[in-house]
């Protein structure tokens, strides 16, 4: 908290003050008060009015001391005679004989609002890197606390002639002699204006809701509730007659945010969906295999005369006394090791980190580690019940080489369970299509809406994954004899036989790194793919490193050239080359009304348009990689733009002889006018649209009035003597010709969509010369004088992008905006779309790193997985295995055997695994294109991609060894026995 006497101040002006933070340097800060006295309503003839009663006018009965007038006077800069004032005079005289009181209160007045009369001496504290938007963004900052800056005005203005002399003066009238006056220490007349509580004066009120962390990460609806309640509560306690408006900021500042943040969502959903799935079938195999290695215990308990329930219930217990302490340990485990990602989180969001376990998780964890337990010890358990003593007490037993044979009748069989499964699904898929998205789009729930996409998507997904199962035996077979070769190839066949046994077992494990790889790749590719668009988005909205944009008026163009001159590259600045772009043309006021454009026969129908002029560099200074023309009449890139800037004299021309009697009204091609040497002509050509420019026009008017390059358009703009209904009126007639038809352009919003020119005026580019040209054409066809409206001399700019040199820091960047501030009014807005992208791809690092975490758990499950796979392969294969050992098949040989079908099995779950992920996400990001109309880009997360691989083939040689190296040092004859 602030102390008396101490800010803080913006970090970019302590350092081109020298000034550091912290360290107890004092820095004057020179107040004008222009706009504070405007809110008391302080003006030199309110000042005057007010006290010109009292004191001025009336007088007031005191003794006057001559020489403490006197240098009060002369304090302010007002001589006196000598000797105009008596030593000691007991009158009622009128001040205003005495001084000029007017000079008096208008230097006061000059001087307080131009800083010159008022200074602060304080301390700095810390330096303000960033506003997080709690303020405006209004350049430089100096930051006190409320409590103390009443009382440090107060302080500054008893320094101020006036002032005191208005306080000695109140004083006189308490005492009735200045003697006295003189000697009393107090201020009335500051303690009447500045002694109020200051937060009567506040513009604003911040209102920090409690607990609204929680409630911005609720879904759209429950933001809404919470922040409706919350908003009710706060007007209910400052009361309905109050003239207070209640704005939420962060919620409309998270508005555009919505639907990324459903996106992400959604691919967060399903991962974890994804990941629930593996730790169940995790649990699942781990149950299966337990059961199945333990058949011999089970047989021996059955002879021994326990029944078939109690050893059912034995086995649930079994599961539960391993559950419960993994669940527990689990959990503990998982909130030890959040901590740390946690803090990342809140130090990067700025915010507090939340260690709270959520409702969803404990109920995720208890259901997978608890209920699936018990749920997947039923078919174990129907496994292990179900054979016969004979089979159970069988030491030999393998069940890989058993053979079943079960009768059943056609009449009994009824519905199988992968027809039930289709069936479920169809009508699951058949519900969300026909009923649930179309009343997302009713209740415009869009939560709704992508949560079912969504599902389709991933249920797309595991059909892909369940497809692949059909290819997987051919590629593992390929895989094999592609990895084995050289001395190994002799073991190919005892590979491929394995392989071929163990398929039923190893299966689940393919299907699990499959989907796995699938997930990974889809999500990280989409999540990157949807960085790179936000990034892409941003680029062509801002459309230059540094935007500065008008709301209300013209840019000072003058001081900003100037300024952009001197921070030129050559210069030691970080400019590189600025643009500008104008208003368009019907926000100049007055002359221009209306702007229409529409083909030679105005069918189908003509569009609204803004006429705007660029800088002939503008595609030079902007992101000019995101320049896409559909068609041009052969200009390339920047040359387009460029093409556009003639001069001032050739900026309109009359169309060729033989085309002008075409367009010519009825009148002008009766007369047979010549407009270059006939001035009623030439006016009668502008009125019918013989006079023609090149310009850049959205490709949406190619689909809407079929707009070709080179083929005029009528372009109408109706021009006016002022914005009154009842002015006069004209119609200015001109004939655009296509330079190009363009689907993208940095900083304008441009598509090829014909929807887009109906919802939207069409932009139209042309050169600064030609738009200064137009509007004088528009300001002489209604006969308006420019020096008699004060119309600039030169056209308006709305718009002035900027081009940083590469590398350009932070500090230039801030350094440069506080140099641009005080040359811009406040209706101006400065962004900086460096700031956005740096801040954007921080954010893309961060959520990739949870891909990366994802990838380590699932490389955990998978290792899991493939040892509870191959330890049971291994154990159903002792036979072969000590056969194997017999014949003078070595450890190491023994040990790749069963590598080598395990890299089989998991290099063709990679294949199968990537090509899936990559289909759906260029598929999605096909879909996307549609609508942002960006180029196709398949940002592929080649480090999170490598990352899995990597893991995926450690843990499949790991996986597959370890179990292996087990059984190695055991003799041969322990191992044909099957110990």
């Amino acid at each position: 908290v602030l102390g008396e006497g101490e800010v803080h101040a913006t970090s970019s002006m302590l350092r081109s003050l020298g000034v550091a933070p912290n360290s107890g340097e004092m820095v004057l800060v020179d107040i004008g008060f222009a706009k504070l006295l405007q809110t008391f309503n302080l003006t030199a003839d309110s000042v005057r009015d007010m006290l010109g009663r009292s004191l001025f006018d009336d007088g007031v009965q005191v003794v006057f001391n001559g020489t403490a007038i006197e240098w009060f006077l002369a304090g302010a800069g007002v001589p006196v005679a000598a000797g105009a004032l008596p030593e000691s005079l007991r009158t009622r005289v009128p001040v205003a004989r005495l001084v000029d009181v007017q000079r008096l209160i208008d230097s006061t007045i000059d001087g307080v609002v131009n800083g010159h009369l008022m200074d602060l001496r304080m301390r700095v504290v810390d330096g303000i890197d960033a506003s997080y938007e709690r303020y405006p963004p209004i350049g430089n900052v100096v930051m006190m606390h409320s409590r103390f800056f009443l009382l440090a005005l107060k302080e500054a203005a008893n320094r101020v002639p006036l002032v005191q002399l208005l306080n000695l003066a109140s004083n006189a009238n308490r005492t009735g002699d200045f003697e006295s006056a003189v000697l009393l220490p107090d201020t009335p007349v500051t303690d009447g204006v500045l002694g109020s509580d200051m937060n009567q004066y506040a513009f604003t009120m911040v209102v920090q809701y409690r607990d609204r962390l929680r409630a911005y990460l609720k879904d759209t609806q429950g933001t809404i509730d919470d922040l409706t309640a919350f908003a009710n509560s706060v007007g209910e306690s400052l009361g309905a007659a109050t003239p207070l408006k209640i704005l939420l900021p962060v919620h409309e500042a998270l508005k555009p945010l919505r639907f990324l943040r459903i996106f992400l969502q959604q691919i967060f959903n399903s991962v974890v969906f994804v990941t629930v799935c593996h730790g169940c079938l995790t649990v699942y195999s781990l149950l299966v295999t337990d059961t199945g290695g333990r058949t011999y215990e089970y047989g021996m308990l059955r002879m021994l005369g326990m029944r078939k329930a109690a050893l059912g219930q034995l086995l649930i217990l079994q599961a539960l006394f391993f559950a419960v302490p993994g669940v527990l340990l689990g959990m503990l485990a998982s909130w030890a090791l959040s901590f740390p990602l946690l803090d990342l989180v809140a130090f990067y969001t700025v915010t507090e980190p939340d260690y709270e376990y959520r409702p969803l998780a404990i109920a995720v964890a208890v259901s997978v580690g608890i209920v699936m337990s018990c749920a997947g010890n039923v078919v174990p358990i129907r496994r292990a019940l179900r054979r016969s003593l004979a089979e159970s007490l069988d030491m030999y037993h393998n069940s890989l080489n058993e053979a079943k044979v079960r009768q059943v009748r056609l009449e009994d069989l009824g519905l199988s369970a992968s027809q039930t499964t289709l069936s479920l699904g169809l009508v699951f898929a058949g519900g969300l299509i026909y009923y649930v998205i179309p009343l997302s789009f009713v209740f415009r729930d869009f939560d709704l809406l992508l949560t079912s996409l969504n599902a389709i998507l991933v249920c797309t997904v595991f059909g892909l994954i369940c497809l692949s199962a059909l290819v997987q035996p051919m590629l593992e077979t390929l895989v094999v004899h592609l990895i084995v070769w050289g001395p190994d190839v002799k073991l190919k066949d005892v590979v491929l036989k394995n392989q071929a046994s163990h398929r039923g077992k190893t299966r689940k494990t393919s299907l699990m790194f499959t989907s796995s790889l699938a997930f990974l790749v889809f999500a990280g590719t989409m999540f990157s793919l949807q960085a790179e668009s936000i990034v892409g988005n941003l680029k062509v909205l801002m459309g230059s490193d540094l935007r500065i944009e008008s709301r209300v008026g013209g840019l000072e163009e003058e001081a900003l050239e100037a300024l952009m001159q001197e921070q030129r590259v050559a210069g030691g600045g970080p400019v590189v080359d600025h643009a500008w772009a104008s208003w368009p043309i019907w926000n100049v006021d007055p002359p221009v009304r209306t702007v229409r454009i529409g083909n030679v026969v105005a069918f189908p129908r003509t569009h609204p348009a803004e006429l705007v002029g660029v800088s002939p560099n503008y595609l030079d200074v902007t992101y000019g990689e995101y320049f896409q023309p559909q068609r041009t009449d052969g200009c390339r890139g920047s040359a387009c733009v460029r093409e556009l800037d003639v001069p001032y004299g050739e900026a309109l021309l009359l169309r060729p002889a033989a085309d002008r009697v075409r367009v010519l009204s009825e009148a002008g091609q009766q007369r047979g006018c010549a407009p270059e040497a006939d001035d009623e002509c030439l006016r009668e050509a502008k009125r019918s649209g013989a006079l023609e420019f090149e310009a850049l026009v959205p490709a949406s008017l190619g689909a809407s009035v079929q707009a070709e390059v080179g083929t005029p358009l009528v372009m109408t703009l109706v021009a006016q003597r002022d914005r009154s209904w009842y002015t006069q009126r004209a119609g200015l007639y001109l004939q655009v010709r296509p330079k190009a038809l363009v689907s993208k352009m940095p900083g304008f919003f441009f598509s090829s969509y014909e929807i887009t020119a109906r919802i939207s005026n069409s932009v139209i580019l042309i050169g600064m010369p030609l738009y200064e040209r137009v509007l004088d054409e528009c300001i002489g066809l209604v006969g308006l004088n420019k020096s008699a409206i004060a119309f600039p001399e030169r056209p308006p700019k709305r718009t002035l992008h900027i081009r940083l040199r590469e590398g350009v820091t932070e500090e230039e960047r801030l350094d440069l905006m506080d140099a641009i501030r005080p040359n811009i009014g406040e209706s101006v807005q400065v962004t900086d779309t460096l700031e956005y992208l740096s801040l954007t791809r921080g954010t893309v690092d961060l959520l990739m790193a949870f891909f990366y975490v994802v990838a380590v758990v699932a490389s955990l499950l998978c290792f899991f997985m493939l040892f509870t796979t191959f330890e049971a392969n291994v154990r159903d294969s002792l036979w072969e295995f000590g056969v194997l050992r017999s014949l003078g098949v070595n450890s190491s040989q023994l040990l790749r055997i069963f590598i080598y079908e395990a890299m089989g099995s998991i290099v063709a779950a990679i294949i199968l695994g990537t090509i899936i992920g990559l289909v759906v996400a260029c598929t999605l990001t096909l879909q996307q294109n549609l609508f942002t109309e960006m180029p196709f880009s398949l940002a592929f997360p080649w480090g999170l991609f490598a990352t899995v691989i990597l893991a995926s083939l450690f843990v499949a040689a790991l996986g597959a060894s370890l179990p292996v190296r087990a059984m190695l040092p055991k003799p041969i004859a322990q191992v044909l026995k099957g110990k």
